[in-house]
């Protein structure tokens, strides 16, 4: 009983002193302390004001007004908020920044469609980007050569540890996980052998549909891209 009263003693501090933080950053102090306070955890609370802080060095204070002024970039902004609390890397709180500075005067048309992107970037991991942006800078076999170990031969592969087989694995066979969720979000498309009736020779078995020779960036994966950019 009284360590769960400490327990929640030390919680009530830290929440104060998060709402504290929060009613200091101008750009929207009273929506981030009342979010700190009923469903962020304590350890994410130095992550949102990173974020902040980010957000505030890129935008002006019309850019400001406008945001905290129409209720589908607020949305969006709220959204933000709990993503950052997330957020494991700088580098995406900058992709949440970018794409929030690129959104700060919604219409109604265009938050449903924004809000659907931005749900992709929450589901996205920052290997997931960099694979597209590598798919997009120099193709799809130049990103598997450089986020895929190199092949060994069967007799190191016989010499490694368990662990280290493992890890070998996991990372030989996994890019094709990263394509599939790309994929699977519009953000690219397969590219496939002309079908030739003539011949079976470029028909894959499991599909039956013409050999997968690419993957291409889609529209929706630039506009994507540009989002975060």
């Amino acid at each position: 009983m009284q360590g769960e009263i400490l327990n929640n003693n030390l919680k009530d501090k830290s929440v104060s002193l998060a709402k504290g933080i929060a009613g200091a950053i101008p750009i929207a102090g009273a929506i981030v302390s009342e979010i700190i306070s009923t469903t962020i955890p304590n350890q994410r609370i130095d992550r949102i004001t990173t974020f902040i802080k980010l957000l505030e060095e890129k935008i002006n204070e019309t850019e400001k007004t406008l945001l905290l002024n129409n209720k589908y970039t607020l949305d969006i902004f709220e959204d933000g908020l709990f993503l950052a609390a997330r957020s494991l890397s700088e580098q995406r709180n900058h992709y949440i920044v970018n794409f929030l500075c690129n959104e700060l005067n919604l219409t109604e048309n265009e938050y449903h469609a924004k809000k659907k992107l931005f749900q992709i970037l929450s589901d996205l991991t920052e290997l997931d980007i960099d694979i597209l942006m590598a798919i997009d800078d120099q193709g799809i076999e130049h990103a598997k050569h450089v986020l895929t170990p190199h092949p060994v031969t069967i007799g190191s592969y016989n010499n490694m540890s368990d662990s280290e087989k493992y890890d070998y694995d996991l990372a030989k066979d996994t890019f094709s996980a990263y394509v599939a969720t790309l994929e699977r979000f519009g953000l690219i498309a397969p590219e496939r052998r002309l079908f030739d009736p003539d011949t079976i020779d470029n028909i894959d078995e499991d599909t039956a549909l013409p050999e997968i020779i690419g993957y291409r960036i889609t529209d929706l994966g630039y506009i994507f891209i540009k989002s975060i950019s």
